[in-house]
């Protein structure tokens, strides 16, 4: 088995690192097998696949998908997808634009709450996959707040006053995506789901192909609860650092010891 993290983030969603950064810092910390798994964005892939196949890494395509189930946010994980899908492309597509139009929009009610932080608009053009990290961390560049966190207690937080609501899909409908696309789909983090073993119910019967079981947050009694859904069911086991970056805030360190095989589209991973 070698070492391995399927969660990951760049700048191409809300991550720190560029594409070329992420590999480069991978490769120093011994992971062999990635997936970056930027939000509703796979606009990283390609130049992440450059530099991995100099560092003869091995880079799974992958995207996390924004759904919601009953009011919650639900992300559903796709690995081995085929980026040129006409099918992803498009929806890819649509989530940029009311990603875009959402950014915006908490702009201005930062600013009638008097918080101008006016972004530069060339900085975030380029990214495909623009939300609120990057709104936070104008406000902490610009001094209007002192970490991440206190942007999103005071001003961007779901029941904040600049929260504005965020597009998103059925969790029946990412996984049709991810499939569509030539892709598994895998149920991210459940464990920090408050309606968790629904969600995973109604996963299974939309066709999940697998579940997250290694992720940061969940404690020893929830990946053995995750581990004996998947065993049950038939599931794939997954895991990853979720990892955004260094800076307060963004997601946790590259250090969670897992370890994966994988054959054609099936993926074993343990933690060690």
């Amino acid at each position: 088995m070698q070492r391995c993290d399927l969660h990951t983030h760049t700048t191409k969603s809300d991550g720190v690192y560029s594409p070329r950064e992420l590999v480069y810092l991978l490769y120093s910390k011994g992971i062999k097998v990635f997936s970056i798994t930027d939000h509703d964005s796979v606009e990283a892939l390609a130049e992440a696949e450059v530099e991995s196949l100099k560092l003869n890494m091995e880079l799974i395509p992958g995207v996390e998908l924004s759904a919601e189930y009953k009011g919650e946010e639900v992300h559903v994980l796709g690995y081995f997808i085929d980026v040129n899908s006409e099918y992803l492309i498009s929806y890819l597509e649509t989530f940029r634009k009311a990603r875009k139009e959402r950014f915006w929009k908490m702009v201005e009610k930062l600013k009638e709450l008097g918080i101008e932080i006016n972004p530069d608009i060339s900085k975030f053009e380029e990214n495909k996959a623009i939300g609120r990290p990057h709104i936070a961390r104008e406000l902490l560049e610009k001094g209007f707040v002192s970490s991440m966190e206190e942007a999103f207690e005071k001003y961007i937080g779901d029941s904040g006053p600049a929260y504005v609501k965020k597009f998103k899909i059925s969790v029946e409908e990412a996984i049709d995506i991810i499939h569509k696309s030539g892709g598994i789909a895998i149920l991210a983090h459940p464990g920090i789901l408050n309606r968790m073993d629904e969600v995973i119910d109604i996963s299974i019967l939309k066709g999940i192909d697998g579940i997250e079981v290694f992720h940061p947050k969940n404690p020893n009694y929830v990946e053995d609860k995750l581990k004996e859904i998947a065993f049950k069911n038939g599931l794939l086991i997954t895991g990853g650092t979720d990892f955004h970056g260094d800076l307060e805030g963004q997601g946790y360190p590259l250090d969670f010891n897992l370890y994966c095989d994988f054959s054609g589209k099936r993926i074993d991973v343990v933690r060690r």
